[in-house]
């Protein structure tokens, strides 16, 4: 915990003790969010991984890590709550799939970190790799 940096880059060790805790616990319920998410999208539980997101929600997937911001470079993905939605009940028609039988996936998120928060709004960043069988 003493080399864990938080946002903007300030050392933790001049947060003091309750600041750092504070810190430590938004990164956590963030990490959890996180592998929930990976989970429900490995299991194809794509209704329960829908209800996790806000009607604000951006869910965003950058095609590269060069350029941050979405409207202006390419993106894997960059859908608003409404466009998740579509997606979700797309695929529940069965006409909108890429495999057939649906694949075995599995996440693996690591480097979870607090990119930016504002007391607000959380931005994180990460990596991750998806496996398929």
């Amino acid at each position: 915990l003493a080399t864990w940096r938080c946002r903007a880059g300030q050392d933790t060790r001049s947060l003091g003790r309750a600041g750092l805790l504070v810190e430590y616990d938004l990164r956590e319920q963030v990490t959890e969010f996180i592998y929930r998410e990976a989970r429900l999208q490995d299991t194809h539980a794509y209704d329960d991984w829908e209800a996790l997101w806000t009607d604000d929600a951006v869910y965003w997937i950058p095609a590269n890590g060069d350029e941050p911001d979405p409207e202006r470079e390419m993106s894997i993905i960059y859908d608003n709550r409404s466009r998740i939605a579509l997606r979700i009940k797309q695929l529940h028609t069965g006409k909108r799939h890429t495999q057939t039988p649906r694949p075995r996936l599995g996440r693996t998120v690591s480097h979870i970190e607090i990119a930016s928060s504002d007391g607000e709004n959380i931005t994180p960043s990460g990596t991750a790799k998806i496996s398929e069988t």
